[in-house]
């Protein structure tokens, strides 16, 4: 059977599944690739300086980041992960 011009327009209700699965998978993806790169500068930032964060250090990087566009970056993300 031929398809018509609207059965084109919209995709069927399975692949929109799909493909909002595969957006939900990207974006957690970048959120976490940008969390491990400021995570990694953090972690240098803390050796370089004998093993303690300096005053307005952990702002200092949140917010170069977000100003970069990483709105995945937030103090909350690094307050656990300081604990281990």
């Amino acid at each position: 059977m031929r398809k018509t011009r609207s059965a084109n327009a919209r995709p069927a209700p399975a692949e929109c599944l799909e493909n909002t699965a595969l957006r939900n998978r990207m974006k957690k993806g970048y959120a976490k690739a940008q969390q491990e790169e400021a995570f990694k500068e953090l972690q240098f930032a803390i050796g370089a300086n004998g093993g303690k964060l300096s005053y307005g250090a952990m702002d200092k990087l949140v917010k170069g980041y977000q100003n970069n566009g990483y709105k995945a970056v937030t103090r909350q993300n690094y307050i656990t992960d300081l604990r281990l």
